[in-house]
């Protein structure tokens, strides 16, 4: 098949969905499909690029028809974006197959931009959503696309995957902690995410001070770009600070690659605490990597999350919930250890790069043939 994934941000940018792309097109070729990746410029990029067989335009969406479609099917990747009329429009123009993979539809009570979004989800997401094939990466964003105009029929619940021959056990614990000054003896509780205003960093701070109440050996770890939002970035310094936990809390960046595994591997406890989420890639990174997962409710954690089976859920603004899951896991070696082990065949069985793309690989196959 010639098979090509549109998406608004693209690798070398970091995120769940740039993931996702990135390893389905990588997938895809392996299996031996011709894959192109239509993305955005940006500065001094480079506009035509081949990443490991992947052919990648950088371009502005108003130069789209420009591009030749010889494709067999296009498969876009977002949900309330500005480029998925342009990519409507180019596909019918064609007579292309488009689907769509909805990587998260935040609820209207969030209540950012509000307006924005009912007159967007009434407007373009109905149009488009009522006349695309639908792959939704969590079960609530079956419903979400509904209430967007999208058939029932035409949804295919596919959650997110993970690369197990990237993130595993095996990897070394002991660079991580040398680098940034972390002793062996030392618990680790890692987040992984960008520090934006749905991740829920204050509140996992809150958490974090009544840990170091009840236990002195214990670091916070922040693996992910910092804020663009300077209110948010001002906030957590604050925080940081009055809380007088500066000492025991550490932000590394953003990590890739090696830098990033190790930091799963050195982790003893690895927490999400976002206000708002739909399948969240870390994790399964995480739990790939044998560690316990505590979540906050949201997106697919809810389905993936078995309580005491592979780690625990509470409710996003409970520090109380979130600090005694965190004390729990570190105080009982043991059940952690049988959780992390769960959580790695719990991978192995259910969320394989491997075994996702022959999924997507069928449905694209079907729309074809039709």
């Amino acid at each position: 098949m010639n098979i090509l994934n549109v998406i608004p941000s693209f690798y070398p940018k970091i995120g769940g969905s740039e993931n996702y792309a990135l390893n389905l097109s990588k997938y895809l070729f392996r299996r031996g499909h011709n894959v192109t990746v239509i993305t955005s410029e940006f500065p001094n990029c480079i506009y035509y690029e081949n990443i490991g067989g992947i052919h990648v335009i950088r371009t502005n969406i108003l130069k789209l028809f420009s591009i030749k479609n010889n494709f067999d099917l296009c498969n876009f990747h977002g949900s309330r974006s500005l480029w998925l009329p342009f990519i409507y429009v180019y596909t019918r123009f064609y007579r292309t197959p488009l689907v769509i993979t909805t990587h998260g539809i935040p609820p209207h009570s969030s209540k950012l931009n509000y307006f924005k979004k009912i007159i967007y989800d009434k407007t373009i997401g109905y149009i488009t959503f009522s006349d695309s094939e639908i792959i939704a990466t969590a079960k609530h964003e079956k419903e979400r696309s509904i209430a967007m105009g999208a058939k029932p029929e035409r949804i295919s619940v596919l959650t997110n995957a993970v690369d197990l021959k990237i993130f595993n056990s095996q990897s070394d614990s002991t660079a991580f902690r040398c680098k940034y000054g972390i002793k062996e003896s030392e618990y680790i509780i890692l987040f992984v995410g960008r520090l934006s205003v749905y991740k829920g960093i204050p509140f996992l701070l809150h958490a974090f001070k009544n840990v170091l109440r009840d236990k002195k050996d214990v670091v916070l770890v922040f693996v992910g770009g910092p804020s663009e939002n300077k209110t948010l970035k001002n906030t957590i310094s604050e925080i940081t600070k009055n809380l007088d936990i500066s000492e025991r809390v550490v932000f590394t960046g953003p990590l890739i690659g090696k830098d990033l595994i190790e930091s799963y591997a050195s982790s003893d406890v690895f927490v999400l605490s976002s206000i708002y989420e739909g399948n969240p890639s870390v994790i399964l990174e995480a739990m790939a990597c044998g560690k316990p997962v505590i979540s906050t409710r949201v997106g697919s954690a809810i389905d993936i999350i078995k309580e005491g089976k592979n780690g625990y859920l509470v409710d996003y603004g409970n520090t109380q919930q979130l600090s005694q899951a965190i004390l729990y896991l570190i105080s009982n070696k043991k059940i952690a250890e049988a959780i992390g082990y769960n959580n790695k065949q719990y991978t192995i069985n259910n969320f394989s790069w491997d075994r996702r793309v022959i999924e997507i690989e069928q449905l694209y196959t079907k729309l074809i043939e039709k």
